[in-house]
């Protein structure tokens, strides 16, 4: 496409180019800064794999980092240090962290609200909304936001996050540690259903 010089003049004027080219620009100059110790850790990275290629009796699946992926896994308990932490969360565990004076733990008012009037609709399981689970899937950065689906292929939830136990499974994967944390359709759902489209528009415009 070809741009005058009109567009070009309304293209610069325009606040969302401007926010976009600023954080580019704030981009460009941190790149700058971390690319000696980036390709310092690139080449360690290589020295790495090459020793777990050699001292693997197994074949090892090829690097998919960066890359579209399908993954697969089995929702399952996370043991660490002799305890159990189970699956599941539900909203009564994200209600029991609820701290209005921190900026980590706080809620929106009608969240609360809806909580406390125990508004959960068809989403209800045996009198809260199951929140969050884990599963053994193999994620990396990047991920998250990925679909989630059952084996029959029913979306279930979102992938948002990985434990801190698993890091390593960019490195090498351990089923026994590794654990993918994802948003529970049902959360998704319950929110949605409480808050019309007119709202939710207004809330990203």
């Amino acid at each position: 496409m070809v741009l005058d010089e009109k567009d070009t003049i309304a293209i610069d004027n325009d606040k969302l180019y401007q926010l976009g080219k600023a954080i580019n620009e704030v981009y460009d100059a941190m790149r700058e800064k971390i690319k000696e110790p980036t390709e310092r850790f690139r080449e360690n990275q290589k020295l790495y794999k090459k020793g777990i290629a050699k001292s693997s009796k197994e074949l090892l699946a090829p690097d998919a980092n960066s890359t579209i992926r399908l993954t697969y896994g089995h929702v399952n308990d996370l043991t660490v240090a002799g305890k159990t932490h189970p699956y599941f969360t539900t909203l009564d565990g994200v209600m029991k962290k609820y701290n209005a004076d921190s900026e980590f733990y706080e809620l929106p008012k009608k969240f609360v609200d809806l909580y406390k009037q125990k508004k959960f609709g068809r989403y209800e399981v045996n009198d809260s909304v199951p929140t969050c689970f884990i599963a053994t899937a193999n994620v990396t950065g990047g991920n998250s936001g990925s679909p989630v689906f059952d084996s029959k292929g029913r979306l279930i939830g979102l992938l948002f996050d990985g434990n801190s136990e698993g890091l390593s499974g960019d490195y090498q994967f351990d089923k026994d540690l590794v654990r993918s944390i994802i948003l529970q359709a049902a959360m998704e759902l319950s929110c949605f259903r409480e808050n019309t489209a007119k709202n939710f528009r207004k809330a990203i415009a």
